[in-house]
């Protein structure tokens, strides 16, 4: 209750990774055989992906699933069930337009994350040199195609905001 929010959303920094877990009876069942099925250098490995609330300074929840678990899954999931307002920081690993309409009109919250660069308009975008423009999406089969249950978006109109990061010497200007 004590957390600072920005503009009325708490802020949660979500990431994932592989962790290679030791090859056990219980492993094995869980997460099934990994690289190998015999020998013990072969490990079974999960996806793990961390929910960290930038106020607090603390883990909301950290879970481990299946290795092909798709690391959007996690955060759908954790904003299915996210009764309070917030602003998820992503990185590029998700699709992006399905993923932010589902966020937003499915489960009420909002995401800042990386563009992927595949984008038509954002080769348009990046050739402009503006630092800010707002975009509408139709959404299309081709963007809902890893989200089959949510295929009742098809049609629906989205509003994006891209920004263009300042660039420094080491580091060339991202699209968010």
């Amino acid at each position: 209750k004590n957390e600072e929010l920005f503009h009325g959303l708490k802020v949660t920094v979500v990431d994932g990774t592989h962790v290679t877990l030791s090859r056990t009876t219980e492993t094995i069942e869980k997460y099934g055989l990994g690289s190998g099925s015999e020998g013990d250098c072969h490990y079974p490995q999960t996806q793990s992906v961390g929910f960290y609330n930038l106020s607090t300074g603390l883990f909301e929840n950290f879970t481990s699933k299946h290795i092909k678990t798709p690391e959007r899954q996690f955060a759908l999931e954790h904003a299915k069930n996210n009764a309070s307002p917030t602003l998820y920081l992503l990185d590029a690993g998700y699709n992006g337009m399905a993923h932010i309409a589902i966020m937003k009109y499915v489960y009420g919250q909002d995401l800042l994350m990386q563009l992927k660069m595949g984008s038509a308009f954002a080769k348009d975008f990046m050739a402009s040199k503006r630092r800010s423009q707002i975009f509408e999406i139709n959404l299309t089969k081709v963007h809902l195609k890893n989200y089959p249950e949510f295929k009742h978006l098809e049609g629906r109109t989205i509003k994006v905001r891209v920004i263009r990061t300042r660039g420094t010497t080491k580091l060339k200007s991202q699209l968010l």
